[in-house]
């Protein structure tokens, strides 16, 4: 600097009239490296004023808040202070994030003002929850005919050949044997502390307080046969047909369904080769108690299943089942994706930037915005901290719905990442033009500053149009966006980024070599 001052005919130590940020504004960039000159380095980034005739896009720079407050963080102690303060602020709610209480439940899928939400909840009160979603327990023989053996008890009058001929049907899973088999594993089922629950098939039926026994059903097929059946016994035989597998067994060739001849026989007959019952569980099968149930039940299902004697496999629908198993596999992988989408990212940055660093820093602020509105959303919809607003989108549910943490993630990261690839390229191509680190970076915080706080602040209310829903699960869709894009805006882009970039410094791009640093603001 005293060589350069002297070669301009000032000289500080001899002159002291001449004030060394006066002569600032005439000495050109005839040396090598501004960087190398801390006074040059600090003083014309930070200090020398421009005056008001000068022209081009540094002209009226200084005055604007991107470049004051900018020129703050780029200070390494003032950056580190505001980081520490941003970290010590954001720490409390990040760490919520790990306490989500993933729900499946249908109440958050469903608007509370539709008919539908209403039904729901009459339905529950009256029935149970479990009867508006019943599950389907399925029994398929793994043999060709558990009864072929088996005609009944000893008080059986009637076998399965002459069931056959009835109105009710074939035997197939329909004999004591297999009545034996299915009721110890309902037995089983019904031994679960998680739920209670009714079932109705082929051993039981509504209003009765016992199994339908196989006695009940030759009963039923001999008054049939004798054309004396009551109401009793035809709700018994329409039980049966509404349980079991149908065939249409008229042959059109004289053949009938057990075998004997005689004419056409074209009557559609029932054939018992697999049985479903129904199971209308005692609390919500979307709950914590219903989902605790599906679980255990399962655990019991695969025991019979693998046991050879069994003979029959067993299979459970409907209910909670699809839902819960779409949620456990979704969330089985979520760490994985986690994981993938962050090196694609790091990969990406790398590859653009030439650097570690970059790509480092992309990914530390991702992580602070994702874990900061995943714990923001636990305080709200699970803790209810803003119930003091007295808005319904904001109200405590108690659990999240499994959707919108999975389905969010990526429109983050995506959002984010766009924002930062925005500021850091335009950083990037002024040191590339030869500007200090310091220049670049505020030159591409003041340039890109207006452009990234418009473009938040409008995602923001357009994601805000959600919070009008009427459901819980597009209300916090909306809540993860909204948040995400203000804290990504006015924290992370606006304070983080440039305090990293001054704590970097020359590192900042490293180990890519940038050109030498011939330029700076105004110069």
């Amino acid at each position: 600097l005293s060589a350069s001052l002297i070669a301009n005919g000032a000289h500080p130590s001899h002159d002291p009239l001449v004030d060394p940020l006066d002569t600032m504004a005439t000495i050109k960039s005839n040396t090598p490296d501004l960087a190398d000159s801390k006074l040059l380095h600090d003083g014309i980034d930070y200090y020398s004023p421009l005056d008001e005739s000068d022209v081009g896009e540094d002209a009226g720079m200084r005055n604007s808040c991107w470049y004051k407050m900018t020129w703050q963080l780029l200070s390494p102690m003032k950056g580190l202070a505001v980081l520490i303060v941003v970290l010590a602020l954001c720490t409390p709610i990040c760490i919520q994030c790990f306490g989500q209480d993933i729900s499946i439940s249908f109440e958050l899928t469903v608007p509370y003002d539709a008919d539908t939400y209403d039904t729901f909840n009459k339905v529950e009160d009256d029935f149970g929850a479990g009867a508006v979603f019943p599950y389907k327990l399925l029994f398929v023989p793994t043999t060709g005919n558990i009864c072929a053996d088996d005609a009944g008890d000893s008080g059986a009058t009637v076998s399965c050949e002459s069931l056959a001929a009835s109105d009710v049907g074939s035997c197939g899973m329909f004999c004591q044997s297999s009545f034996d088999q299915i009721n110890t594993v309902l037995d089983d089922l019904s031994n679960i502390e998680a739920a209670g629950y009714t079932a109705t098939g082929i051993t039981t039926m509504a209003g009765t307080d016992r199994y339908i026994t196989f006695d009940d059903y030759v009963s039923a097929a001999e008054h049939s046969i004798a054309g004396t059946a009551t109401s009793f016994d035809s709700s018994i035989e329409l039980l049966y047909k509404s349980s079991c597998q149908t065939n249409i067994e008229g042959t059109g060739d004289g053949t009938g369904a057990g075998g004997g001849t005689g004419g056409t026989d074209t009557t559609d007959k029932v054939v018992c080769q697999s049985a479903v019952y129904q199971l209308d569980l005692d609390v919500d099968p979307f709950d914590e108690d219903g989902v605790k149930w599906l679980k255990k039940s399962r655990d019991i299902m695969d025991k019979y299943n693998k046991d050879d004697a069994t003979q029959f496999k067993m299979y459970l629908a409907n209910g909670a089942g699809v839902t819960y198993d779409a949620e456990e596999a979704v969330y089985g992988a979520f760490p994985a994706i986690i994981g993938c989408t962050m090196a694609v990212v790091f990969c990406l940055m790398a590859f653009a930037f030439g650097s570690i660093v970059a790509p480092l820093r992309s990914v530390a602020t991702l992580c602070l915005t994702l874990s900061f509105v995943f714990g923001l959303l636990v305080l709200v919809y699970q803790d209810g901290v803003f119930e003091f607003m007295g808005s319904r989108a904001l109200s405590k549910v108690g659990t999240i719905c499994w959707f919108p943490p999975v389905m969010c993630f990526s429109i983050i990261v995506g959002l984010g990442l766009d924002y930062d690839v925005f500021l850091i390229s335009r950083v990037y191509e002024y040191r590339l033009e030869g500007y200090t680190d310091h220049a670049a970076a505020l030159k591409g915080v003041y340039m890109t500053g207006y452009i990234i706080t418009a473009a938040g602040v409008i995602m923001a209310i357009a994601f805000g149009g959600l919070m009008a829903s009427t459901e819980t699960i597009l209300n916090q869709v909306s809540f993860l966006l909204v948040f995400s894009v203000l804290m990504d805006t006015f924290i992370v882009r606006t304070l983080c980024v440039p305090a990293l970039l001054g704590l970097t410094d020359k590192h900042s791009w490293f180990p890519k070599t940038m050109p030498p640093a011939t330029r700076s603001i105004g110069f």
